[in-house]
């Protein structure tokens, strides 16, 4: 979202439209001397030699040297003076802001984070890009001369939480420069280190789940008010321990095995959940979460906590209403993960879109916990893309608070995906279209077209694979796994021969990525200059060769399970 001062500039448009444009860098010098603040950290200092090295860059040496005369003041951080645009940009702790004058520069954030978003967004416009982590992934613009137009905007994000789980190594700084951040929706299979099976279970089983007639550690017995005092005595105790920490995991282990005893079942509300096949275990688990967040709001009433929409405790309760401090994050693991919502072969991703609204109804703050790969399938290349450009704007229209979704860590196996989800995050008003023009055209030049329309059969063939991601992928070989492929690639074909394409969401609006009755936004940045020719040839390009028959399953093997892993560890450590 990017809020322009015009009230602010309404005084000096004539003057402006006129003026000439704030020179930094000129034949490889610097006219320009930097300002930061008493309070600048190490995130603010990294990113101000960050703004000098990517000067250095697109003016084509090594290091910048003085210019005898240095006109302008570049301002970071809390040396920014502008106080107008500081108050506007901390509506959200990402908010910040970029003021150009005529002698001056400002970027300034609300948190030290978001100065360094300021850095990248002028670094940005001047056409830096970070597709992905590392040189393979960074464009770079050449320039003898490096101008700003005056300019005054304040950006403050779609959604406050923009998180993708198990990146991988080194990816903070592709992060930053892509400005995900904010809130980091809790790890919430919670049961385990609320109440410890090592530390009770063999004085007090009656702790745990009762499951065919025993007690099992698979899950607690919520019914018990011991269970309900140690869990909230846990939480407590992990707040004083680290009292920056407000926001805890209060969910069941993952997996089944629920308390089959009857207090347990009395709790339930008899609604059934025909994706789980058993009955819905929400009413109880709530009843549970809500007497815990009493006890815990006795001693400190600020505390919140996370619980994950999933498995049996996916459909909204019945009976019980949460109270306003437990915040779900919807996990559709249980719904199709290859298919995008309103995709005619696939009509239960369509009840992910009601799970949206009814949790919406009942919750103030709800997150987004999907999946962007397909789980439990070998590595292969797939794409996305066109699922989650429809899915990002549509939760911004349902008030989605934030995302935390799942990632597997394979950057060349999922190509622009990650990238555009980033983006989105941040604003989901942009045109996809341009956004992943622009990013065939500068990240793979000459191949552009040829790698654009490659993305795109891979798109098509997954929304075009029949039912939903159980079948059409039959995960759980990879012979398995490649019978879907061919099968989804036939059907892909056949469609494209029809001179069509199967829609994901309403028809027109799953290549606009936006939900029906929504503006759509050119972007803020507008499509690169060759941009428009390349989509247009694009969607014109001829089928690729079958690259499908030529994986290399060992090596799909291993990034599959490193992905797996970086997620299984994300969990065990509370994330």
């Amino acid at each position: 979202m990017k809020l322009t001062l015009t009230a602010l500039l309404a005084v000096f448009v004539c003057s402006v439209a006129i003026a000439a444009p704030t020179v930094l860098v000129d034949g490889g010098e610097a006219r320009y001397t930097l300002a930061l603040g008493d309070d600048a950290d190490e995130v603010v200092e990294q990113a101000a030699l960050q703004f000098n090295y990517y000067l250095a860059k697109i003016a084509g040496v090594d290091a910048l040297n003085p210019a005898s005369e240095r006109p302008v003041r570049v301002e970071i951080g809390s040396a920014a003076d502008n106080d107008e645009l500081r108050a506007r940009a901390a509506a959200d702790e990402s908010g910040y802001f970029v003021e150009v004058t005529r002698d001056t520069v400002r970027l300034a954030g609300t948190t030290p984070r978001a100065t360094a978003f300021a850095i990248y967004h002028l670094l940005e416009g001047l056409g830096c890009r970070w597709f992905m982590p590392g040189e393979i992934g960074e464009v770079i613009p050449s320039m003898d001369t490096i101008a700003l137009e005056r300019t005054a905007v304040v950006e403050l994000p779609d959604f406050t939480g923009r998180q993708l789980q198990a990146l991988g190594p080194g990816t903070l700084e592709w992060e930053v420069r892509n400005r995900l951040g904010g809130p980091y929706y809790p790890g919430s299979h919670s049961f385990n280190r609320l109440v410890p099976p090592d530390t009770y279970f063999e004085e007090h089983p009656e702790y745990f789940g009762l499951v065919d007639g025993e007690r099992r550690i698979s899950q607690l017995c919520t019914s018990n008010p011991d269970v309900i005092r140690l869990a909230a005595e846990a939480i407590i105790a992990m707040h004083e321990a680290d009292t920056t920490k407000t926001w805890f995991g209060i969910g069941p282990n993952d997996g089944g095995g629920f308390c089959e005893c009857d207090a347990c079942r009395a709790q339930d509300a008899g609604d059934w959940d025909p994706f789980s096949n058993e009955i819905s275990i929400t009413d109880r688990f709530l009843t549970f979460a809500n007497a815990v967040a009493a006890q815990v709001h006795e001693v400190y009433p600020d505390i919140t906590f996370a619980f994950y929409v999933y498995h049996n405790y996916m459909r909204p309760p019945v009976n019980v209403k949460p109270d306003p401090s437990l915040i779900p994050a919807l996990a559709p693991i249980s719904l199709c993960r290859l298919h995008g919502m309103n995709n005619p072969l696939c009509p239960e991703r369509n009840y992910w879109a009601k799970l949206i609204s009814d949790w919406g109804a009942i919750c103030d703050e709800v997150y987004h916990r999907g999946y962007c790969y397909n789980l439990a399938g070998p590595n292969v290349p797939i794409n996305y893309t066109s699922r989650w450009t429809y899915e990002i704007p549509y939760c911004k229209q349902a008030g989605l608070t934030g995302f935390r979704v799942e990632t597997q860590c394979s950057w060349a196996n999922q190509g622009p995906l990650l990238y555009v989800m980033a983006r989105m995050m941040w604003d989901a008003d942009q045109n996809p279209e341009a956004l992943l023009a622009d990013y065939y055209d500068k990240f793979y030049g000459p191949a552009a077209v040829s790698m654009g329309n490659f993305w795109q059969e891979l798109d098509d063939a997954r929304r075009n694979a029949p039912s939903s991601d159980r079948e059409a992928s039959e995960c759980k070989h990879p012979r398995g796994h490649q019978a879907g492929q061919d099968r989804a690639v036939q059907g892909a074909r056949a469609h494209r021969r029809a001179g069509a394409r199967i829609p994901e969401g309403l028809p027109g609006d799953a290549a606009a990525g936006r939900q029906p009755g929504m503006g759509q936004s050119a972007g803020r940045a507008g499509p690169n200059p060759r941009g428009g020719a390349v989509d247009a040839r694009l969607r014109s390009a001829a089928d690729p060769p079958g690259w499908w028959r030529r994986a290399d399953q060992p090596i799909l093997g291993r990034g599959y399970r490193a992905g797996e892993r970086a997620n299984q560890r994300a969990e065990q450590a509370g994330c």
